[in-house]
């Protein structure tokens, strides 16, 4: 990790801390002050004002929320959190799963690009009036190979034609990117193994919607994992009809082992009664 990650991962660290502790000092000492805040499908947040406006609204529906950090993922100008919600008021069980993708500048944060299941948020409920839903917001291309160590292009391929083959053919999809024993988690709804397992989750997936497909906004690659943002469009369902979702891919030799997936899952097409 060179010096420029290392500060990245301060500012990542010192997030969650005053996320716990102090949500006052959270938004100006963590965030630049022309930040934008990405709650991914839903709407926007632009500057400290009315950020803090959100966080003081969240606070006061959950008092007791906390973050725990469950997985992390340094490339670049980037920060990705995989991140458990916690709200004991809900009940010693209650967990909201939800990644955050933070685009640094200068050591803060300037892009804040979070995936949730944000019906479950508390909160949140005016969030819709902060700002339109977010279309195609990744700030940076898909990583570019030449940049990357040999392990890390191997990993970007293993992702490029998880996009591909998910695009074109959802049994090789399975068959070809995913090990024998891989598990694979939609957060926040359960996890399931097998591979037959999974084919079959895919082709209901594809009965609901046969002209679904992923969008891939950006890849975020390191020598053990690729992050990958990513949009469902769906033209049935009408030309501006779209589901950001991220999925953190570890990746084992030529396959994914481990995929964890976060998403609005209530709206993803298929899923009903598979998992």
């Amino acid at each position: 990790m060179n010096a420029l990650e290392q500060r990245n991962l301060m500012t990542a660290l010192q997030y969650l801390e005053l996320y716990n502790y102090d949500i006052d000092r959270f938004v100006p000492e963590c965030y630049t002050a022309d930040c934008q805040i990405h709650a991914m499908g839903v709407g926007v947040i632009t500057g400290y004002a009315q950020f803090l406006e959100v966080e003081h609204a969240v606070l006061r529906a959950a008092p007791r929320r906390r973050m725990r950090l469950d997985h992390f993922h340094v490339v670049g100008d980037a920060v990705i959190l995989e991140i458990t919600l916690l709200n004991s008021d809900l009940g010693a069980q209650w967990e909201l799963p939800f990644v955050a993708v933070l685009n640094m500048r200068e050591g803060k944060i300037a892009v804040d690009r979070s995936y949730a299941d944000w019906a479950r948020w508390p909160g949140l409920d005016n969030l819709s009036d902060a700002g339109a839903a977010p279309r195609g917001v990744a700030s940076s291309p898909p990583s570019q190979g030449a940049a990357l160590s040999t392990r890390a292009q191997a990993n970007l391929a293993v992702a490029e034609r998880y996009v591909e083959l998910y695009n074109t053919d959802p049994e090789r999809f399975v068959r070809e990117c995913y090990h024998p024993d891989y598990k694979v988690g939609a957060m926040g709804l359960g996890w399931y193994d097998g591979i037959d397992k999974f084919v079959e989750i895919e082709k209901a997936v594809c009965a609901a919607a046969p002209q679904r497909r992923m969008r891939a906004d950006c890849l975020h690659v390191t020598d053990t994992a690729v992050v990958v943002e990513a949009v469902i469009v769906d033209r049935s369902r009408g030309a501006t009809w779209e589901l950001p979702f991220v999925a953190a891919l570890e990746i084992r030799g030529d396959k994914i082992a481990v995929d964890r997936t976060t998403a609005e899952f209530a709206k993803w097409p298929g899923l009903e009664g598979t998992i």
